[in-house]
């Protein structure tokens, strides 16, 4: 279906696999344009969601397990949906005669009909934390901005949201995301992008999707390692993505603190409540973003500070015995290293991180990159470990496996592990000897934050 057949509300709109981050956020988004929302979801009864679940309830949503009865009850206007629910789902097979849309042609229309003033972060790494970075500081300068998120921004969680939806009027903040190309149907005037690394696609096919979407806005906000992507007439502010690197807007001089990492920038000091050298980045690309909206540099520095923090973005858990737990939603090459480095910056402890990849897909296509990062990253003393990947559900090859890609990397001389059980994760760290600080790294899966949490119960 095209975008001009999309239903207005008060439209009935049924989302298949509402518990999503990015469809909750969405859903969310749909009640309060005045839509009719109800939802489907294979992990209804999974304990991690029941939170979620009820607060989507609250909010007017209807859920059901996702069997076709949803739909056979409700009977929709259309199905709303995302590139992991194949074409046998039970809601497609009950609803067979009714109009679908793919979650980014749906979100993508209702954002550009909404009139307001567009925002749009893209990028491989830390458009999350950035687009609710950006959201917190625009409410901390007076504004009250709609955020659509992939993660769960930790002031705008309520009894009543979960924190990857914040509704607002006049400006609207969002993720425009790569991974479906999905980030080209946006018209933000405000188009920022972060970096680009491989995740999802190889360079040039990025480069091409960046290029275009960048296209579409008044002004673009951009790492200047990624400048030569603007198209000619457009306003461009440039930040440095890297320390070393020359832009319009780079950071002067960095500081690590137990509270946070602090910087300067243009003359003004900004102080953070996020942790590492990334985090200060995108703190910059934030910045640069209110510079380039109007605020005055002094305003946008002192408004960072607001911002407590994405869920699952470096969590700290608590301990086991002498040993620090940490939580995070790292799952491609550069988040998994960033990671890591955060955690060897705030301590000289060995640093062990177990990741469990949230598919077979995205593991095969990121491992080599991921073994030549590693190999910059990890020390000796440190130990990476790889869990079984997460399976949701679908078609798969089931290849290549966390064990197989361990020993592949063991082979390549890195301290790596697999373990077949999370519970070995616990005899391993109660037989090391010494402090250590400890990452569970990985998306999608819902119980991944409350095992993070569970480690700590020595």
């Amino acid at each position: 279906m095209t975008s001009e057949n999309f239903p207005s509300a008060p439209a009935h709109l049924h989302l298949v696999g509402i518990g999503g981050i990015g469809m909750s956020a969405l859903a969310q988004f749909f009640v309060t344009l005045g839509y009719t929302v109800s939802g489907s979801d294979r992990d209804l009864e999974t304990p991690a969601q029941v939170k979620l679940f009820d607060k989507l309830r609250s909010q007017g949503m209807t859920i059901f397990l996702q069997d076709g009865s949803g739909v056979k009850e409700t009977k929709p206007d259309a199905l709303i949906y995302s590139s992991a629910i194949e074409e046998d789902n039970p809601d497609f097979v009950e609803a067979s005669e009714t109009p679908r849309f793919h979650r980014s042609m749906a979100m993508a229309e209702t954002v550009n009909r909404s009139g307001m003033k567009q925002i749009a972060v893209a990028g491989s790494c830390g458009k999350t934390s950035v687009t609710g970075w950006l959201a917190s500081a625009l409410h901390a300068l007076g504004q009250n901005p709609v955020m659509i998120n992939g993660g769960y921004t930790t002031e705008f969680i309520s009894d009543k949201f979960p924190g990857n939806f914040k509704p607002g009027a006049g400006v609207i903040v969002y993720e425009a995301d790569e991974s479906d190309g999905s980030l080209v149907n946006f018209r933000p005037h405000t188009a920022l992008l972060l970096n680009m690394g491989i995740d999802h696609y190889e360079k040039d096919k990025l480069e091409v999707f960046f290029k275009e979407y960048l296209g579409h806005a008044e002004q673009a906000v951009v790492s200047s390692q990624l400048s030569y992507l603007i198209p000619e007439g457009t306003k461009e502010f440039t930040f440095a993505e890297n320390l070393q690197d020359d832009a319009q807007k780079k950071i002067n001089t960095i500081e690590h603190t137990p509270q946070g990492v602090n910087f300067t920038v243009d003359n003004e000091n900004a102080p953070t409540r996020q942790f590492g050298t990334h985090s200060a980045i995108n703190a910059l690309a934030v910045y640069t973003t209110l510079v380039s909206n109007g605020f005055t540099s002094k305003e946008s520095a002192k408004a960072l500070h607001a911002f407590t923090g994405v869920g699952r973005r470096f969590d700290y858990k608590g301990t086991r015995g002498d040993k620090m737990i940490y939580d995070d939603y790292a799952h491609n090459v550069q988040k998994i290293a960033a990671c890591i480095k955060t955690a060897q910056g705030l301590s000289k402890n060995p640093v062990i991180a177990a990741f469990q990849p949230h598919g077979y897909g995205p593991l095969g296509f990121m491992k080599d990159a991921l073994l030549e990062e590693l190999k910059e990253v990890l020390r000796q003393e440190d130990k990476f470990i790889l869990l079984p990947v997460f399976y949701a559900g679908g078609t798969t090859s089931f290849k290549p496996s966390s064990e197989e890609v361990a020993t592949e990397y063991s082979a390549q001389g890195l301290p790596t592990v697999f373990f077949e059980e999370r519970d070995e994760l616990k005899t391993y760290l109660d037989e090391l000897k010494g402090a250590a600080s400890v990452v569970i790294l990985g998306a999608r899966d819902p119980g991944l934050a409350d095992w993070a949490a569970g480690l700590t119960e020595k």
